[in-house]
Parts: C-alpha cells; structure tokens; sequence
C-alpha cells in the first residue's frame, strides 16, 4: 500500500486512507445500534443529572456542588475527549469504545454509592472521563463510517439519544482573593504551555493549524457558545421549576422534556436536510438566530407565567439549540480530509463540553451574585432571617427547597420573585452568548459536501507502523 498522505500543519500521521469496505445492512444497523445505545448512556446521565441537582446539593448540604457536579464532569469530558480519540488511532475504535463503556459503568457506580460531595465529585469527574470517549468515539467511528453527506443524517439521529434519555431521565472566595488569583494566572500559564507543548508535538491532541482557517475557528466559535447556551437550558431551567414555581424534581423533570424533546427533533430534521441537500451554512445561520430569540424569552419568566406560555417558549429554544449540534461539525469536517477528520471530531468535541463546563460556572456566579443583591430587599421587606440566612453567601442554589416550606404567602411571593429576578440576569447574559454565535456564524465558509468516501485505517500494527 502506497504511505500515507502528508499531514497538516500540526496534525498526526497517524490515519489512513483506503477504498471503502462494504458491509451489508445487517452489520451497518449492528454498528450503529452499538453506538447509539453508547450514546444513551451519557445522555440519560445527563438528564436525570440536570434535574435532580437541586436536590442533591440540598441533601448534601453543599452549594458549591451545584456547579461542580456538572463542571467536573465537563471538565473531564473536554480534556479526556482528544485522548481517547488518539488512543483509537493506535488500537482502533472498537476496543476505545468498550474500554469507555467499562469505566462509564464503574465511576456511575461511585456516583451511586456517594455518601459525601467530595465522592460525588470524584465519581462525577470519571464520568466524564469515560463520557467523553463515549461521544467522541460515536462521533468518530460515524464519521469513518459515512461520506461528508451521508454521515450528517446518522450524526442527527444521535439526538434521538437525547430525546429518549430526556424524557427517562465566584461567591465562595472574592475575585480579589489571593487563592482565585493564584489560579487565574496558573490556569492562563498552563494554557500557554499547552499551546506552545502542541506546536512542538509529533502527534498533537489537538492540531492547531486548524486554527489558521477563518472558517474552522468560527465554526469553533459556534460551537463554543451553542454549548454555553445549551447546557443552560439543561442544568437552569430545573432550578426556575423547583424555586420560582415550587415543583417537585419529579415535575420539574417533565417541564424540561418538551426542550429535550425539541433539540432532538430539531436536530434529527436537521441531519435529514443537510444529507438531501449538502446545505449546512443556512442552517446554522437558522439555528443561531432562532437560539438567540429563545435565549431572549427566557428573560420573561416569572412566578406566575402559565405552563402553556413555558412549554411553548422552551419550544422555539429548543429548535434553536437542536439546529446547533451537528452542522459546526459538518462544516468543520467538509475542509478537511479523511485521515484529519478524526483530528478535527477530537477538537470539537473538546470545545463544546469546555464551554459547557464554562458555562455552569459563569451562570451560577451570575445568579449567586444576583442574588445577594437581592438580600437586602427581602430583609426589608420583612423576610425572616432563618430564610434569607440560607439564601446568602452563596447558599440560595442549594436550597431552592426552601420556596415551598415558607408558610406565609407575601414572603414566599419575595423570595420566589428574588429567585426570577438573579435568573433572569443570567438568561440576559446568555441571550448575548447566542448572539456572538450567530456573528460569528458569518464567517463560516461554505463548501459542496462530498459524495465519496474512503476507509479510514486505524491501529498501528493494521498501518504497518510496527511490525507484525
């Protein structure tokens, strides 16, 4: 076999190209079985996760958990996501993915078991070890599977996942603090490094020439804000449910379905249209405006806003975020060749749960701060001390319980409106996220989707790079 193109700038070598194998439709639907129900997985993680929050950080009596419990199972996923997708490169795909799914087992049970935060945590982060490999190794394995066009319609019923799954399942330290300062510039050297380590690397995780095309960086910065805006949805609606409107987890679950519901259906009608007509630029300029005028509605919530308005208003969010998941990838894949693509998946996927995890930090401190504002109004206004003590400092997102057991109506009317209020902030910050998205939308480069497609070739004995 004649040796392997050259690589890109930064990219590995570590791929190649062959003619494709054909396999019957039997083993086409076995593989993509196998890797949807791998998908499922981290999907119902996610939404029984984003509903049950507040009332793990109530039981365990910690606030901070509210974030970490999805920041440190995002965090895990954005770090671990380029790695296993190099792993695969050099024993294949197959062994990755069970390799995956054996952990994603092991850290849930951890997760189960957890008697304390800090366990929580730990078992959270491997979670997302393994989550990520889990989503990267779908994404990947699909993209081998499938041309540029075909691949967007198996990539968009991923979000059936989703669907199915859904419907199953800064105010601790000052700013000014020596401690978040020390971190600060540890987190900016650390970066640094990591730029200057992968520009010197034979086989980087993430190849940086990929940044030197206009139209990859801004479909990266797409994909950036999309998973700051989305992961709001999941993780902060429940919060309006449980401490607005007063509901049970088990009811707050049901009012978050019809945005699960809609992101999936929006993005399974998406990957159909792109795969009949290779057009994935004007859906992303749809999705980002549509995410921004839905962002924008969440503003409007209130204490006394009817379920019809919320389901209809968690509609058009849906469709906006669901219109999201798949065409940066798409467009990301279409200006790169089959041995980059697995590169180029490994960088998405890192960027996305990077800004997810970005996200819950930024909206929590964004509400927390709100929040203390609001202190003072309700002291005035006659709240007791024994309910305003639990919603200072920081604690206001670990009791959101506490809505509902306040016996005097005209009080639990105040804190019920100081809860709307600090969310409403946060939806004001996330409608301007939406709105970079779509600027930068602009510079998305458009590009005929190929028909062909080669077999990528993975494992290093299967490349003839080490001897048989």
């Amino acid at each position: 076999m004649s040796s392997a193109p050259p690589p890109h700038a930064g990219a590995s070598d570590d791929a190649q190209a062959e003619t494709p194998k054909r396999r019957s439709c039997f083993q086409l639907i076995a593989v993509l079985t196998g890797l949807y129900l791998s998908l499922f997985l981290v999907a119902l993680d996610q939404s029984i996760v984003a509903t049950a929050v507040p009332v793990m950080v109530s039981d365990l009596k910690s606030s901070s958990g509210y974030v970490w419990i999805g920041s440190a199972y995002l965090l895990a996923t954005a770090a671990a996501g380029p790695v296993w997708t190099n792993f695969s490169d050099i024993w294949g795909r197959k062994l990755i993915i069970l390799a995956a799914v054996a952990l994603f087992f092991g850290s849930s049970l951890i997760c189960a078991l957890a008697i304390n935060m800090p366990m929580l945590i730990a078992g959270r982060a491997l979670q997302g070890i393994a989550g990520g490999g889990l989503v990267q190794m779908v994404h990947v394995t699909i993209s081998d599977l499938f041309s540029v066009r075909s691949r967007s319609l198996y990539l968009g019923l991923l979000e059936l996942m989703w669907a199915v799954a859904g419907g199953l399942g800064g105010t601790s330290f000052p700013w000014q603090s020596p401690l978040v300062i020390c971190l600060i510039i540890a987190g900016i050297l650390m970066l640094v490094f990591f730029v200057l380590s992968e520009e010197r690397a034979r086989y980087p995780l993430i190849p940086l020439g990929l940044l030197k095309n206009i139209s990859n960086l801004a479909s990266l910065l797409v994909v950036f804000f999309h998973g700051m805006v989305y992961i709001a949805q999941e993780y902060y609606l429940p919060l309006y449910f449980q401490s607005a409107l007063a509901e049970s987890p088990f009811r707050s679950g049901l009012l978050v379905l019809p945005v699960s519901l809609t992101e999936a259906l929006a993005g399974i009608f998406c990957g159909i249209l792109i795969h009949r007509t290779g057009k994935y630029l004007e859906i992303t300029y749809v999705g980002c405006v549509i995410m921004t005028v839905g962002a924008g509605l969440y503003i409007i919530f209130s204490k006394s806003t009817t379920i019809a308005k919320i389901i209809g208003i968690e509609i058009v969010g849906g469709i906006g975020a669901g219109c999201l998941f798949e065409p940066p990838l798409i467009a990301l894949q279409a200006f790169a060749s089959q041995e980059n693509t697995a590169a180029v998946t490994s960088t998405f996927g890192f960027v996305r749960p990077f800004a997810q995890s970005l996200s819950l930090v930024v909206g929590l401190v964004v509400f927390q701060n709100s929040m203390s504002l609001r202190i003072p109004g309700l002291e005035a206004a006659g709240v007791p001390n024994s309910v305003t003590s639990l919603l200072s400092d920081g604690e206001a997102a670990a009791n959101v319980m506490i809505v509902s057991a306040i016996p005097d109506s005209r009080d639990r009317g105040a804190v019920a409106d100081a809860f709307v209020w600090s969310l409403r902030n946060m939806w004001i910050m996330y409608t301007c996220f939406s709105a970079m998205a779509g600027i930068a939308s602009v510079f998305i480069g458009k590009k005929k989707l190929s028909k062909e497609h080669v077999e990528t070739i993975t494992g290093l004995r299967e490349k003839g790079v080490v001897a048989n």
